[in-house]
């Protein structure tokens, strides 16, 4: 066997352990694994141990049951196939990780692994985390497989292109397609969340009923937005100049505040801040030539990618080009909406409303809606 760090479809080693906390991807992995040993070995019935224990006695008894598995001949003598699923007591946390038991249950469950014959075994352990630090995940480590299952949210841009194959693979194997800049946007409100895009994109397929395409107004009808995402709707809607919506979206927002804390008028005037200098700094790259509005999110990224971004600023705030490209794509279709000097004009007006809020103390609530409709309708 050799050390190896890898995914499913590159592991051949008997022993393998699949962990990290996006628990989708783990069983995903493991169904995998499993799916390849018992087409090695079609004749052995697979063993399960569950592994989730809240308690020394219960870790014990799994590791016990575990290595049962592996040093009990099977029936008919032809291998044995044990997965070990589920461990919460492998990381560093926890009084059951930390407990001087545990590590001794685990020395023995090593000397056991030492013993076996790898040509009739396989070995699959899954867990939430794993310290590095200890003797057992060292020897795993040169000894067999290790499949990492970090979180997308973990991944940074690299997550968010796995978000998307996942979510346009979840639409192939219905039978159906969806727009590269839709499932860009779906991700967008829904967040980072493997089994929450799953959920959320099966909704929309559903939605689009016996249509080969999942449209716009599927994922409309069907997506819960995070509550990022909705306060993002509110920016939207001021930078499409859509005085309804955007007061629709205000109502909601300062209905939810009544409940949840972690909302405030603040932080939407901040994001309308946020929102209103990109669209500023954007239409100045149109300007200039740089930059060009497309209806295609494809051909505005190899646009965007073939930028000199040398000459721009190393701070995000001021740096359009920092943000995610599909943030660019939106706000290259509403910069638009605005000329030049109504951008100029309402950070100054967004400006002057921050000042009143913290200064003065006005009603929050009223102070935002009436700026919003000033910039939409463009009154100074």
């Amino acid at each position: 066997m050799s050390a190896a760090s890898v995914d499913s479809a590159g592991s051949n080693a008997p022993l393998v352990v699949v962990y990290g906390d996006d628990d989708l991807e783990v069983r995903s992995q493991c169904s995998k694994v499993m799916d390849r040993w018992r087409a090695e070995l079609p004749n052995v019935d697979p063993e399960s141990v569950d592994g989730n224990a809240s308690t020394v006695k219960e870790m014990a008894g799994s590791v016990s049951a575990v290595t049962a598995s592996l040093e009990t001949l099977s029936l008919f003598g032809d291998g044995k196939l044990v997965w070990f699923r589920n461990c919460n007591f492998l990381g560093s946390e926890g009084r059951v990780a930390q407990s001087r038991s545990t590590g001794e249950a685990l020395d023995g469950l090593l000397e056991s692994l030492k013993r076996c014959d790898w040509n009739s075994t396989r070995f699959l352990l899954s867990c939430n985390s794993i310290d590095k630090r200890k003797r057992f995940y060292k020897w795993i480590q040169k000894s067999g497989d290790l499949i990492a299952c970090d979180s997308l949210a973990s991944q940074g841009d690299r997550g968010e292109g796995i978000a998307i194959r996942l979510i346009q693979e979840q639409c192939r194997e219905a039978g159906k397609t969806m727009a590269g800049n839709l499932a860009e946007q779906l991700v967008r409100w829904v967040g980072l969340n493997r089994r929450a895009l799953v959920s959320e994109c099966e909704k929309a397929i559903l939605h689009s009923g016996d249509s080969s395409e999942i449209g716009e107004h599927d994922v409309q009808a069907t997506v819960t937005k995070t509550r990022q995402a909705k306060a993002f709707a509110f920016a939207d809607a001021v930078a499409d100049r859509n005085l309804r919506n955007a007061l629709l979206c205000l109502d909601e927002e300062l209905w939810a505040m009544r409940t949840d804390r972690q909302k405030s008028e603040m932080g939407l005037l901040y994001g309308l801040i946020s929102k209103f200098r990109n669209m500023l700094l954007v239409k100045d790259l149109v300007v200039q030539g740089k930059l060009r509005v497309e209806r295609s999110f494809a051909s505005f990224r190899s646009q965007l990618s073939s930028i000199d971004k040398a000459g721009f600023p190393s701070d995000r705030r001021f740096n359009p080009l920092s943000q995610n490209p599909y943030v660019i794509f939106r706000v290259i279709a509403q910069v638009g909406n605005y000329r030049q000097s109504e951008l100029v004009n309402s950070l100054s007006a967004l400006m002057e409303c921050n000042t009143r809020l913290v200064s003065v103390g006005d009603d929050a609530g009223s102070l935002l809606r009436e700026c919003v409709i000033n910039i939409i309708l463009g009154k100074k």
